[in-house]
């Protein structure tokens, strides 16, 4: 979050004719957007994800720990003709069982 950002700006509107049309449009400067921007200056945003602190045991064991999780999500009344195959699969690439996937 940036905080409140205001400043006042006139912008001037110039017609100009391009090919058989006539346009309105406005004479652009930069310090339209920040007031410090001048034409050879650029706006960059940039965002970075915190993490959390990490907590071990004495012997060094995570107990909670930053670290990618896989997430499944499958709709039951929607697997089709395929439904068995799919369990099979799951089970297969999440190292469950079968049953465990049904339940």
């Amino acid at each position: 979050n940036a905080g409140k950002v205001s400043f006042k700006n006139t912008a001037v509107l110039k017609k100009q004719k391009t090919d058989d049309e006539e346009s309105w449009n406005i004479d652009w400067d930069p310090s339209f957007i920040f007031k410090q921007l001048a034409d050879d200056k650029t706006v960059q945003i940039a965002s970075i994800e915190p993490k959390r602190g990490q907590i071990y045991d004495k012997n060094g064991k995570g107990l909670a720990i930053n670290t990618d999780v896989p997430q499944i999500g499958i709709v039951p009344g929607e697997l089709g003709d395929k439904k068995e195959k799919v369990i099979k699969e799951l089970a297969k690439k999440l190292d469950l069982t079968e049953d465990d996937i049904k339940k």
